[in-house]
């Protein structure tokens, strides 16, 4: 799963090697959760990207773990981008990973500030398809994420499934084995190595 939770008002979607967005997000995840306890306040996500963005630049980009963070907090909406070397961006959209090329392409002609709910959900599952069908290390189908200002999320498993392979070989019917006649491929040289036991 590429989005991880973070806070009740704070997720987190992660590009790179799994087991270290894993890791990673589980351990500010219970460090946010301690200070709530302690604090009885929301968390901020000031805090839960100073925390990821520290714990990354100690190790110098050894974490393969490429983030971008989001929610909404008494501050409002905020999203930023992490890099494995600790770096961040705070942008009102962005892209990391693999695919984020092709992911970028659809945000930058589309994004406008202020879209309603379900244009930003299209846009953003547009914008994940994009990045899944341009690149082959990409997931498999969108899953959304939607944090509101009021406190409230859902969450969109497999948002948009992809097209099943069965209905593109209707489409496309081929033999199940090529059998081609001898003497269709034309031989220029041919070389016999016996080999020695």
């Amino acid at each position: 799963m590429k989005v991880h939770y973070i806070a009740p008002n704070i997720y987190c979607c992660g590009a790179g090697t799994a087991a270290d967005a894993d890791q990673i997000t589980e351990l500010v995840s219970n460090q946010l959760a301690l200070m709530r306890l302690q604090t009885g306040k929301q968390s901020r996500l000031v805090a839960a990207m100073t925390l990821l963005s520290e714990r990354l630049f100690q190790y110098g980009g050894n974490i393969q773990a490429a983030l971008i963070l989001g929610g909404c907090d008494l501050e409002g909406p905020h999203l930023y981008g992490i890099w494995p070397e600790g770096s961040v961006d705070s942008l009102p959209y962005d892209t990391l990973g693999s695919g984020s090329y092709a992911a970028m392409s659809v945000l930058e002609h589309r994004y406008k500030p202020d879209m309603e709910e379900a244009e930003a959900i299209e846009l953003a599952a547009d914008a994940i398809n994009a990045g899944i069908f341009n690149d082959l290390g990409s997931g498999g189908c969108p899953n959304v994420r939607i944090i509101r200002t009021d406190g409230t999320t859902d969450f969109l498993y497999e948002y948009r499934k992809q097209n099943k392979v069965e209905e593109f070989r209707k489409q496309y019917p081929r033999p199940h084995t090529l059998d081609l006649p001898k003497g269709t491929t034309t031989v220029i040289s041919e070389i016999v190595t016996p080999i020695e036991h």
